[in-house]
């Protein structure tokens, strides 16, 4: 598959989020049953449906888990793009400290690629909150799920914010700062997500944009197709190993 589904759910029922997000105002019941968080474009962060989704078709190339998209049609006929809930999940922050431990070392190679693509797209703020954390039902074994890229790309400047930037400031950066000094930081994986972004084409990367309605495809959503297939692109990656 290319990318990340997004098959159109009516909204049946809105709900005022109540968990303090400055980018989601509400969760979505869909005629599919489901509750999803409803991404809407917005005057302070117009291209946000578009980064959203980005940042899971990037984390889908890299090995990295994210939950089920869907289009929303809205109650006033806009589009939103859709996460839905994952059950049994919860945040990082929330877990005891005996199974963040557990969860962090069991995880450790998922997060060092979530990080190194946040790095990637100037997301600056990857924390506790915005992974989530579950144990399999068969092993036992705890699993990573990525959530959250309403801070990168555009938002966080992208590609602009130099990557060095991003590396050195925010909740992104230390929750680098945390996987290093518990020795849980992974090389390898981080390497391995630099070159899975390097081997995303230009083709695949358009791919994406057009599959998104062409309400979130905005001036600058449009331009970093253009930006894809140039050679800022390809420094950008070698300064992301280089920075971490």
């Amino acid at each position: 598959m290319s990318q990340q589904p997004l098959f159109e759910i009516e909204v049946k029922q809105l709900i005022p989020n109540g968990m303090g997000s400055a980018d989601l105002r509400y969760i979505a019941i869909g005629a599919d049953g489901h509750e999803y968080a409803a991404k809407e474009s917005s005057i302070a962060n117009p291209s946000l449906p578009a980064a959203e989704y980005l940042g899971y078709c990037f984390s889908a190339r890299c090995q990295i888990a994210v939950p089920a998209t869907a289009t929303l049609v809205m109650q006033d006929g806009t589009f939103a793009l859709g996460s839905r809930f994952e059950g049994g999940v919860g945040g990082f922050s929330a877990l005891m400290p005996i199974d963040q431990s557990a969860a962090l070392a069991a995880c450790a190679a998922e997060l060092s690629a979530l990080l190194t693509l946040d790095i990637f797209l100037a997301n600056d703020d990857r924390h506790g909150g915005n992974f989530l954390s579950r144990r399999l039902s068969l092993t036992g074994k705890w699993s990573m799920i990525a959530i959250d890229f309403s801070r990168a790309m555009w938002m966080g400047g992208f590609p602009k914010t130099d990557v060095s930037h991003t590396r050195k400031n925010g909740n992104t950066a230390n929750t680098i700062q945390l996987m290093k000094n518990s020795l849980l930081w992974d090389n390898g994986r981080s390497s391995l997500t630099a070159s899975a972004l390097g081997a995303i084409t230009p083709q695949l990367y358009g791919n994406w944009v057009a599959a998104m309605p062409p309400s979130w495809v905005n001036k600058e959503v449009a331009e970093s197709v253009g930006w894809w297939a140039s050679a800022e692109r390809t420094q950008r990656i070698s300064d992301l190993i280089a920075c971490l």
